[in-house]
């Protein structure tokens, strides 16, 4: 697969869900579906969990981060997709990273909040617009032996849509009629994350370093809304245009379970490494940030 291929399938969060989607219409589909499976697979890295070690930020007082997350790949028997007319393996293994910036600031009562926003700016055949929000409550609970000790408690959501060739790319492409994704014109799907969820968050603060523990509650409620021309470039006139639905029949929640270690590099510049991961679906990520925080 091309370069420009593999940009465009990561900003679709490399769900990979079946070029033969664009034949089948796959709604309320069930927690034990596969399709339904590899969402709640791919939701995990793109969740707006906690991933920078919790900080007692005072009202006003900000905090910037730039997370870097590689996008993990589904093996063949998640791969395997059972709601169309044949069963078929995706090409959902894509080595790739998904970048996201973070503002955090300061509210009275120790609350803080988050957001982070992936801009609407097209990447070679894909553009995503994506906005995570989070609040939270953040106390240093003790002070032992001149060590912090900082509870969290945070909800958060990600909410928005990418559009691009997710089901039937230029690989994907057919000639034959009988074929999936029969046509000359790539697809422009759109699909939605639509992840919520709550967690907890236990750090320990020891200076030039900081470790800390979280777990929590993932709901998944994501869709995939096809768009595709059949025979486009081929035949005319044209079949009516493909927009099948590929979505759950209520959200999957998932236990999930993370932790990391933040090292202060510089005055306010940290350095953080997190794994982050659903046993359920058992899949884990890692991700790096880099931190700012206004002093």
């Amino acid at each position: 697969m091309s370069s420009s291929r593999r940009t465009a399938a990561l900003l679709a969060l490399v769900l990979g869900l079946a070029p033969a989607v664009a034949r089948a219409q796959c709604t309320n589909l069930p927690a034990s579906a596969p399709e339904a499976k590899l969402l709640a697979f791919y939701a995990l890295p793109i969740a707006f969990n906690r991933s920078a070690q919790p900080d007692q930020l005072r009202a006003g007082q900000w905090r910037l981060s730039f997370e870097m997350t590689p996008m993990p790949g589904a093996d063949s028997a998640r791969r395997s997709t059972t709601c169309y007319a044949s069963s078929k393996q995706e090409s959902t293994n894509l080595a790739s990273l998904f970048p996201r910036p973070r503002l955090e600031v300061g509210l009275p009562w120790d609350l803080e909040a988050e957001v982070s926003y992936v801009p609407p700016l097209q990447v070679k055949d894909a553009k995503a617009n994506l906005l995570g929000l989070g609040l939270s409550w953040t106390r240093r609970v003790a002070i032992v032996a001149g060590t912090s000790v900082i509870a969290e408690a945070r909800v958060h959501t990600v909410i928005g849509k990418v559009e691009g060739p997710i089901t039937c790319n230029i690989d994907a492409l057919q000639a034959n009629a009988a074929n999936p994704c029969y046509g000359r014109q790539i697809s422009n799907d759109a699909f939605s994350p639509n992840v919520s969820g709550a967690e907890l968050t236990g750090a320990v603060d020891l200076g030039d370093y900081a470790v800390y523990l979280t777990g929590g509650v993932n709901s998944i409620n994501s869709q995939l809304k096809v768009d595709f021309q059949p025979g486009a470039g081929y035949i005319t006139p044209l079949p009516p245009r493909d927009r099948s639905l590929v979505s759950l029949a209520s959200p999957i929640n998932r236990f999930v379970l993370g932790g990391g270690a933040t090292w202060r590099m510089f005055r306010g510049l940290d350095l953080t490494a997190q794994i982050y991961a659903s046993p359920d679906d058992n899949v884990s990520v890692s991700r790096i940030l880099l931190t700012y925080t206004r002093r």
